[in-house]
């Protein structure tokens, strides 16, 4: 029997990745692939084909739910009492880190502005790429959301670990790591028996969290933009935040063109209601009644 190739048809090769993403091919069926740290790694990957009618749309968890499509990112100006206008907007796969689209915003929304970016307001999730071991500078971030539960204090025998619920202090149980050059990591046992690991990048945030709450940087962390909203305005015409179009080019014209009707709207309302209405003198109102009737 002759097998089929690309040369046959234009969707030989998606559904081969399908089969080479999907399946693995083991000698032994009952065992299951394992990280470093004995964990079981998730078949199939992230950037997986999740749809035979979109390839480009990939898979993400985060925060317990499990989402598939595209991500999007939204920067905004903030200015007391001015006008607010979308800078940049970035659509990628969902399976592409939030980190990643810090620094490219900020450099087009200095290059739209013309002007530096003082302060990035965001949550916690693109906060890694902005995250400086060596300083301690926190101008030009601030984190947003509900704190964690767990406040880190690095000591002098590893990560102390104080639950916020109970007030216990925990001390840092040092996990054992296959490669010795790979970064500490530290777990703890709670009350019901499960366990918490925590890792470098969860002790730097943690400490960015402390110091914001410190009197000093109180005023600043108050401000906070209206992101949120304008992600609203973007989706809210959508079915259970579903495009109907298809394809990683054609969902970005949907995004781009859906800011510029927001942007649009902001700024007609900006101009209604900072524009003093017009003075009618008591000799021209006759006139302007003789024209209504």
């Amino acid at each position: 029997m002759e097998g089929y190739s690309s040369d046959h048809s234009i969707h030989y090769e998606l559904l081969e990745r399908v089969f080479n993403e999907q399946f693995t091919i083991g000698a032994d069926s009952d065992a299951e692939p394992s990280d470093d740290e004995g964990d079981i790694i998730s078949r199939p990957p992230a950037d997986s084909v999740q749809s035979p009618y979109d390839p480009e749309c990939s898979y993400r968890k985060k925060a317990g739910r499990q989402v598939k499509g595209y991500s999007l990112n939204v920067t905004e100006t903030i200015e007391d009492d001015q006008l607010t206008l979308m800078t940049d907007i970035q659509l990628e796969p969902a399976h592409c880190g939030d980190a990643d689209f810090v620094e490219p915003s900020i450099t087009q929304t200095e290059k739209l502005t013309g002007e530096p970016v003082e302060t990035c307001y965001a949550d916690g999730a693109y906060n890694r790429s902005l995250e400086h071991e060596d300083t301690d500078d926190l101008g030009h971030v601030e984190i947003q959301g509900a704190p964690s539960r767990f406040e880190l204090t690095e000591t002098s025998d590893g990560v102390e670990v104080t639950d916020t619920q109970t007030g216990q202090v925990h001390p840092g149980i040092p996990v054992r790591r296959r490669d010795p050059n790979a970064a500490p990591r530290w777990r703890i046992t709670l009350e019901d028996g499960t366990y918490r690991r925590f890792g470098q990048r969860k002790i730097r945030a943690s400490r960015q969290r402390q110091k914001l709450a410190e009197p000093v940087h109180q005023k600043r962390t108050r401000r906070h933009n209206n992101v949120e909203t304008s992600i609203y305005h973007l989706t809210h015409r959508l079915k259970q935040a579903k495009t109907v179009y298809r394809g990683l080019s054609s969902t970005k014209i949907w995004a781009w063109g859906s800011a510029l009707w927001v942007n649009m709207r902001r700024i007609q309302r900006y101009q209604q209601d900072h524009t003093p209405p017009p003075t009618l003198h008591r000799q021209s109102i006759p006139k302007i009644l003789a024209q209504a009737t």
